[in-house]
């Protein structure tokens, strides 16, 4: 039955693949402009409730597009996919993951890796 729905879904593969007790941030760049995604969590360590957070303009624009309250991962693979969508449009995006006490500093900057 899970093979089935693995083979169905793609989203249901990204919601296994996606680590779920890590949150990063990505800064996606094109030029001067820049965008952050990152998944805001109501109560950590708890993985949902939770939301993405998109920041247009950092720290002036910041819009929620996606929420969930019960289906954990859904907030991660949401984040994931936009950062990709912006790859795809020619964006250079950086990740960051948090350090493991939750804050949002960087420890470690990794590029997200798209298979050709």
């Amino acid at each position: 039955m899970i093979w089935s729905l693995l083979k169905s879904s793609p989203i249901a593969v990204v919601l296994i693949l996606v680590p779920l007790h890590l949150s990063a941030e990505s800064i996606c760049r094109l030029g001067q402009l820049e965008r952050r995604i990152s998944v805001d969590y109501e109560r950590p360590p708890a993985q949902v409730p939770c939301q993405v957070r998109y920041e247009k303009n950092p720290g002036a624009d910041i819009s929620f597009p996606w929420r969930a309250v019960r289906e954990i991962g859904y907030c991660e693979a949401r984040a994931t996919a936009l950062a990709e969508k912006f790859e795809a449009l020619g964006w250079s995006c950086e990740r960051f993951d948090p350090k493991p006490d939750s804050a949002r500093a960087p420890s470690k900057n990794t590029a997200i890796q798209r298979e050709p």
